[in-house]
């Protein structure tokens, strides 16, 4: 095996690292509460719906302060757990795939032969036409975002002349 070949191999299997990872990372940064909501902020939901922190009074702000506290610390704790979790199974992920490329060599190579063929078939967009096409989706986008916007006035003004009109 040539120098070449090692270099995309390890191009590909970085690849397959980083989105494998950036799939499994959306877990770390949720945290699921007790009645079964999903959450992204470290404050802890009560069972009236409301946080630790807007339940307090001036009596007790430094019991809940405590409670933000300890609840902070074991969220941070999960996010660590769940963070060492994902990261060990990037890695047999990605071990498991180093294991079967050197049982497979030839199947991968003879894919890799095939895959580069097919590749090479792939008709190229030239510069000055991606660059016109790029216009043309970002001033259709922008066109869009107007037309919504109008829209978005036009029916809250129409809204609120109804509410007026019968209150």
């Amino acid at each position: 095996m040539n120098n070449q070949s090692l270099k995309r191999a390890f191009l590909a299997l970085s690849i397959v690292f980083v989105l494998v990872f950036s799939c499994f990372s959306v877990n770390v940064f949720a945290d699921t509460t007790t009645d079964g909501t999903v959450t992204t902020s470290p404050e802890e939901t009560t069972a009236a719906g409301t946080t630790a922190a807007e339940t307090t009074t001036s009596a007790d702000t430094t019991t809940a302060s405590t409670t933000t506290s300890s609840s902070n610390t074991s969220t941070a704790k999960k996010s660590y757990l769940d963070l060492i979790v994902t990261l060990i199974v990037v890695a047999v992920i990605v071990i498991a795939g180093l294991i079967y490329y050197l049982k497979n060599k030839e199947k991968v190579h003879k894919f890799m032969r095939g895959f580069k063929g097919e590749f090479s078939k792939v008709s190229w967009v030239s510069k000055t036409e991606v660059r016109k096409n790029t216009i043309i989706v970002v001033v259709i986008v922008i066109i869009s975002v107007v037309a919504i916007a109008l829209l978005d006035f036009v029916f809250s003004k129409l809204v609120w002349f109804l509410m007026n009109l019968f209150m």
